[in-house]
């Protein structure tokens, strides 16, 4: 398990040479994951999602901020070297390897640290009770995959089986139709049915061979178990003698590192002039400009080009500003850890690749996990998507990684296949206990699987909070319309409170009088006796059709029957409306009918910010 924490993340991708300033795809993105949670990030396209995923994933460079995953600062850290697994949406399975190898595919390429031990008597003693240790499980392993292999064959004995006994006592039935005087007919139903009898017998045979083989396996995983117990309690044994020295492999990266820093501070240094030159230039064209007064149409135009590039660069200055206390902090922190390393010895390892028992067993356990240990065997080519996107996942899971990173891996898979995939992946994570980052431009995925959803738009985060929060309290309209399914029905209103009642007027007059009692808890200064604009919410499901004289009038302009739901819709003064019902109302297209609305569940939010007015 793993946390993750995002501070002021920034992602620029540079265009000044287009003359436009930097172009913001992440803006200040701070969170703290903590472990074993599942978090989502959803929004719609080009919110930066994606990007914030492969920011952590080490697959783009971040602009500013600061990025730590288990307590370490990973900023300057290779992809590789994050421990982090990936799942993507295109499965990037090879065509031509089966499922087991590309699952294990990964490991045949990582390598894994050993501890480098003082050569003396007792060191060789143990060290030799290890690797006979691991010779034992590496038999047992091959042990194991023969089994499965066995296991296989029996199996597809079995159903061969099964298939010529179908086909006999089909023979035999329609044998005894022609009648049994003939002695030929009587014979071949004796030697058909002996037949049967002796197919009977070795499918029941080859099911016994099977308890037993896995009787087998289950001692031999028992016994795996306890071996890697011993191997770790011998290791534990002779800790104390592992050799330490100084890693000058680690302080040759620091200083790399470093001089990557000082070299980037001077780089941000002359953009930083060049960006503040070029701002007080267009500045001062923007000034001249106003200074005459009224402007032609030509004029106009060239003061909202100015004022939109203006903008930008001031941003742009904003994130130089921001990464410029990132970077003396990294200096500072490359600084002191090549003053810690050059003065304090560290255990020493040497590096080698899994053995392939050591393989084989991550890629069963992936399989079992998955129940996919009858498609080890095959090509992605002879699988369905779903059955891809576990392969795909257990290429994950092996690697034992401390954040799993999951970017719109159900997005190919079709509707029902994608909700089992989503039930799936929950279980996944319970079973696992890890961390999840999973990115989606699906509400209904975020909604049913998050711990915590990040709702994104235009780079910035609108919202972290649970499913139901996210729901019942959005904190704007943005939020209120993209979390709920249809979308809720927004209304530019004058609200203005009146002792105990609340009067909402819409556009064309028509005015709402609500008990104050009764509406969700308004702050105090919207309900000043003022008029105050406001957009009024309200989800699909709390309209409802009710008598002539009590709420709108309106024409159905749709109908929609989902079998136990059915969707109506019809605009209210010009605004298109939607109705979400538990039944099946008796209304057609072009019908006259009356919405009314349950005013204790309305959303309120103020009409400029477009952020909540309620507590």
């Amino acid at each position: 398990m793993s946390d993750v924490r995002l501070n002021n993340i920034c992602k620029v991708y540079d265009s000044r040479e287009r003359g436009r300033g930097g172009v913001l795809a992440v803006k200040n993105f701070s969170m703290d994951i903590r472990d074993g949670e599942f978090i989502v990030f959803v929004g719609p396209s080009g919110c930066g999602k994606s990007t914030t995923l492969r920011m952590i994933a080490g697959l783009e460079d971040i602009s500013s901020g600061d990025l730590y995953i288990d307590g370490t600062y990973v900023n300057d850290v290779p992809a590789k070297d994050r421990n982090i697994a990936m799942v993507f949406q295109n499965y990037a399975l090879y065509p031509h390897m089966t499922a087991y190898q590309n699952i294990s595919f990964g490991l045949t390429l990582q390598k894994v640290q050993e501890p480098v031990y003082e050569e003396n008597e007792e060191v060789k003693a143990v060290l030799a009770e290890i690797g006979a240790l691991k010779n034992e499980f590496a038999l047992i392993g091959k042990k194991n995959n023969a089994g499965e292999r066995k296991i296989d064959a029996i199996e597809k004995n079995n159903v061969a089986y099964a298939k010529s006994i179908d086909a006999l006592t089909k023979k035999v039935a329609h044998l005894k139709n022609r009648g049994m005087h003939q002695s030929s007919v009587r014979a071949a139903v004796s030697k058909a049915e002996e037949r049967v009898k002796s197919l009977n017998n070795a499918i029941s045979d080859g099911l016994k061979q099977i308890e037993c083989i896995i009787d087998d396996m289950n001692e031999s995983k028992t016994r795996m178990s306890e071996i890697k117990e011993a191997i770790l309690e011998k290791q534990q044994s002779i800790a104390g003698y592992q050799l330490k020295r100084i890693d000058q492999k680690k302080i040759a990266e620091l200083n790399k590192s470093l001089a990557y820093y000082r070299r980037l501070a001077v780089s941000d240094e002359a953009v930083r002039n060049k960006d503040e030159v070029e701002l007080q230039r267009l500045e001062g064209e923007l000034d001249l400009i106003n200074r005459n007064g009224s402007l032609s149409e030509e004029q106009q135009f060239r003061a909202e080009g100015l004022q939109d590039l203006i903008r930008r660069y001031r941003e742009e200055l904003d994130i130089l500003a921001q990464r410029k206390i990132s970077i003396e902090q990294n200096i500072s922190r490359n600084q002191s850890e090549i003053e810690h390393y050059s003065q304090t010895p560290v255990p020493v390892f040497k590096n080698r690749h899994y053995t392939k028992a050591e393989i084989d067993e991550k890629v069963m356990r992936a399989a079992e996990i998955l129940d996919i240990k009858k498609l080890l065997r095959r090509k992605p080519r002879e699988m369905s998507g779903g059955q891809r996107q576990r392969i795909a996942l257990g290429r994950a899971i092996v690697r034992e990684p401390k954040v799993f990173l999951l970017d719109e891996p159900l997005s190919n898979l079709d509707a029902k296949l994608r909700t089992s995939m989503r039930s799936e992946i929950v279980k996944l994570h319970k079973q696992l206990n890890t961390t999840f980052i999973y990115v989606t431009h699906d509400q209904v995925e975020a909604m049913t699987m998050g711990t915590r959803i990040v709702v994104m738009k235009d780079g910035e985060v609108q919202q972290i909070d649970t499913p139901v929060n996210l729901f019942d309290n959005p904190v704007n309209t943005f939020v209120a319309g993209f979390i709920g399914t249809p979308q809720m029905n927004m209304f530019s209103v004058d609200m203005q409170g009146c002792g105990d009642k609340i009067n909402f007027t819409f556009e064309d007059g028509l005015v709402l009088c609500f008990e104050k009692a009764k509406v969700r808890a308004i702050k105090d200064e919207c309900l000043d006796g003022q008029t105050h604009r406001v957009v009024m919410g309200v989800r699909c499901e709390n309209l409802f059709l009710t008598e002539k004289g009590k709420g709108f009038t309106c024409i159905a302009s749709g109908i929609e029957l989902l079998g136990s739901e059915t969707n109506i819709y019809t605009s209210v003064e010009g605004v298109n409306v939607t109705l979400k019902l538990n039944y099946r109302p008796d209304v057609s297209i072009g019908d006259e009918i009356y919405v009314g609305m349950d005013e204790s569940k309305l959303y309120l939010f103020d009409s400029v910010t477009t952020k909540t007015i309620l507590k």
